[in-house]
């Protein structure tokens, strides 16, 4: 009998990332914002997280985060549920990618704010779920900085 592995589809992963959310409970925020990216694109991801970071907002990057021997998708998964709100860098990179759609599909499903942030692309070129969401160019980073600072004040 030949047996071949089939990945898991986006939509198996974030079902899989939901359950585990939701049977280790609701804990308090640790992140302010979840940077949601592709690996190509991590320059431009820590220009974000750098801008983030300089007006005391704590920012999850997977790259920054992740440590030898952690299980990413453990990690991935801890830091969805421990950030305030999801930002998603969507450039041509982030279309193609399993995990940012998986990331920002998870993050749909626990009704987080989901914040696209477009790069090299328009809005077209988004997902429908995206699309209804207010978009900022990658341009405008001070002004969602901004707003993500007013969002967390009392």
């Amino acid at each position: 009998m030949n047996v071949s592995y089939v990945p898991p589809s986006p939509e198996r992963i974030a079902d899989a990332l939901i359950k585990a959310l939701d049977e280790r409970g609701r804990h308090p925020s640790q992140y302010d914002v979840f940077l949601s990216y592709a690996t190509s694109d991590a320059s431009i991801a820590t220009d974000i997280r750098d801008a983030l970071n300089e007006k005391g907002l704590l920012c999850f990057m997977s790259a920054k985060e992740l440590k030898g021997g952690d299980n990413f998708g453990d990690v991935i998964c801890n830091a969805l549920r421990n950030s305030r709100e999801v930002c998603v860098l969507f450039t041509p990179h982030s279309a193609k990618s399993e995990w940012v759609l998986t990331e920002w599909g998870a993050a749909w499903a626990l009704k987080k704010r989901i914040v696209p942030i477009i790069h090299r692309t328009d809005i077209d070129s988004l997902p429908d779920r995206l699309k209804s969401k207010h978009v900022i160019d990658f341009s405008n980073l001070k002004t969602y900085v901004e707003q993500v600072r007013d969002r967390r004040s009392p």
